[in-house]
């Protein structure tokens, strides 16, 4: 897994010397090219003291001033870590605030809200457009962005001072897909970990698929051959059923050759055939997801979750499998198990049996690469038009984002996913191509205004209906509301 860390340090410097951000970007640092040293006659052409990586920020001093950041009480470790525990995430957390901190001489504030998974956001919200100024920045999960945006609760990043849109530390191919107009109301970045804890893989029990006659060098082997696609992983699933306690029903101790909660699981499927739900026409979202692509791969879904004994949807056999259904693999209970990438260190670490790492199967062998998406729970932040202060907001949120790339993320990278493999390159090579190939879509945002068309697979896949065509028809779009937002 060093491998992996030393990888990712690379490509961040070559990323950082590619940025065009504002500032002195690295492609300007001090050169003294044509100076020759006296005793060697070597021309040094970059100065040693460049930091590829500076965020260029103004210096500051904030006396103590309070950061207010609210998120749910889920999610918080992503901004406040109260002391170092031992953790090493936990621990990188709070070293990367205590530095901020001590250089502008500020306090990170965590509002920790525990509302409930569902209730927590929209009072703050209520509580912005109130007028009240209570926090400076809003960590909230991704499709619950429409509710301030629609309601004029947050201002436009791209106002905001001293932030840098086009540094390494922020996601472009997020922002840039939600911007309209000129206009970013919601923001993330490194300074969220969720955008690649939420990330969805195929994980795989080594011992049980050995049992199939499958190895990770046969299976990484149908991933660089191009020949990891749904046609070919649908049969492999056909006799993966064992009804391991002999009661003659199917139920959720026995073991499967797939097996998930039908959920979020089932939403990455179009992001992995390569084929878009929205997309943009300059400043306007245009609905994608009725092609006859999409008809075909949901009868291909039908056929794998419906006709395939070794497939199985866990809430046709119990009222509730915990963790997404995380915990029957962990249990060595399924040979293959759609994982988003915060498994890995939450459940798999004490796993009695070793697992690969596998992109999500393509379309077919002429797509030229392998796609994933982001559960759509991952972190968005919002600064509320309530703030008097846009640059203490500005120079705080860049500093700790710009951080979080260079200290907190490469720990999370490393030791997160190491827990199986640390010592397997060819499964750091599988992760480092699913993080390459993740992508993200407006209706994940901008679903209520959209018809939720975004859930649409998922809908169909869990109550086994193959007429998409006349739900899409019945479907309404609200997209000139959606675009009046950014005028």
């Amino acid at each position: 897994m060093k491998r992996i860390l030393t990888l990712f340090v690379a490509l961040s410097l070559l990323t950082a010397l590619m940025s065009c951000g504002g500032g002195t970007q690295p492609s300007q640092v001090e050169t003294t090219a044509g100076e020759a040293d006296a005793a060697d006659g070597a021309i040094t052409t970059i100065a040693e003291t460049a930091d590829p990586l500076a965020d260029n920020l103004p210096e500051a001093d904030f006396n103590g001033r309070k950061f207010r950041v609210v998120t749910s009480d889920e999610y918080a470790y992503q901004i406040y870590a109260e002391e170092e525990t031992g953790d090493v995430t936990n621990d990188a957390i709070f070293r990367r605030n205590l530095t901020v901190e001590e250089r502008f001489g500020f306090e990170v504030e965590s509002l920790i809200n525990s509302a409930g998974k569902f209730q927590w956001y929209p009072p703050i919200v209520a509580t912005v457009l109130a007028g009240e100024d209570a926090y400076d920045l809003v960590g909230h999960y991704a499709y619950n962005a429409h509710v301030a945006i629609s309601g004029g609760a947050y201002l436009n990043w791209k106002d905001i001072p001293d932030i840098d849109l086009d540094r390494v530390w922020w996601n472009s191919e997020i922002n840039d897909r939600a911007t309209f107009n000129g206009k970013l109301f919601a923001v993330t970045g490194y300074l969220a970990t969720t955008v690649m804890q939420s990330t969805y893989a195929i994980f795989v029990n080594t011992r049980l698929a050995g049992n199939y006659g499958y190895d990770l060098k046969s299976l990484y082997g149908m991933v660089e051959d191009g020949e990891w696609v749904i046609d070919k992983f649908t049969p492999m699933m056909k006799d993966m059923y064992v009804d391991l306690n002999g009661d003659g029903a199917r139920d959720k101790d026995d073991q499967y050759g797939y097996g998930s909660m039908p959920d979020n699981s089932l939403d990455f499927w179009l992001a992995a055939f390569d084929q878009p739900i929205t997309s943009r026409d300059k400043d306007t979202i245009k609905i994608e997801i009725m092609t006859d692509k999409t008809v075909s791969a949901l009868n291909k879904l039908l056929d794998f979750y419906y006709n395939n004994e070794g497939v199985i949807n866990y809430e046709t056999v119990t009222a509730y499998v915990s963790n997404y259904g995380h915990d029957r693999f962990a249990a060595g209970l399924t040979v293959f198990a759609p994982s988003f990438f915060s498994a890995a260190y939450d459940m798999y670490r004490d796993m009695d049996d070793d697992y690969g790492i596998l992109p999500i199967p393509k379309w077919d062998e002429k797509q030229d690469k392998h796609f994933t998406h982001i559960m759509d729970k991952y972190t968005i932040w919002g600064t509320p038009v309530t703030i008097g202060d846009t640059e203490f907001v500005g120079i705080v949120t860049e500093a700790l984002c710009a951080e979080s790339y260079r200290s907190v993320y490469p720990v999370f990278y490393d030791t997160a996913l190491k827990a199986k493999y640390s010592t397997d390159a060819a499964t750091a090579d599988m992760v480092d191509l699913i993080m390459d190939g993740v992508t993200f879509d407006l209706g994940f945002m901008f679903g209520e205004y959209l018809g939720k068309v975004q859930t649409m697979i998922r809908e169909h896949i869990k109550t086994n209906n193959p007429d998409f065509a006349s739900d899409y028809a019945s479907r309404v779009f609200k997209i000139d509301e959606l675009n009046s937002f950014y005028e």
